[in-house]
């Protein structure tokens, strides 16, 4: 079995970079690693390898701000703009700011 390398700074700062701009097997290509360690990376800097969503940005950082700076639940922000607490929970943990 081959030995893994651990991931460098250079490595992390261009996967948060350019997630949103790239897919998975372009930056794999660009770092020389495989696509599917770009995606279990991405998942452990919670980074979110699509290229966007549906929502408005608006929409995403007003759900942060509810979260954050007014303590507001998932659940009810969910409620609030009726999708699944899944969803706003997506958005808050894993959406990049592009």
């Amino acid at each position: 079995m081959a030995k893994r390398r651990c991931w460098t700074d250079a490595e992390n700062r261009y996967l948060r970079e350019t997630a949103c701009k790239l897919t998975a097997k372009q930056i794999a290509e660009d770092i020389g690693r495989t696509e599917r360690a770009v995606s279990t990376q991405a998942s452990v800097l919670k980074v979110s390898l699509e290229k966007g969503g549906k929502e408005p940005q608006w929409v995403v950082d007003s759900a942060r701000e509810l979260r954050e700076d007014h303590g507001w639940t998932i659940s009810a922000i969910a409620a609030k703009l009726d999708v699944l607490p899944n969803t706003v929970a997506s958005w808050i943990y894993y959406r990049t700011r592009c």
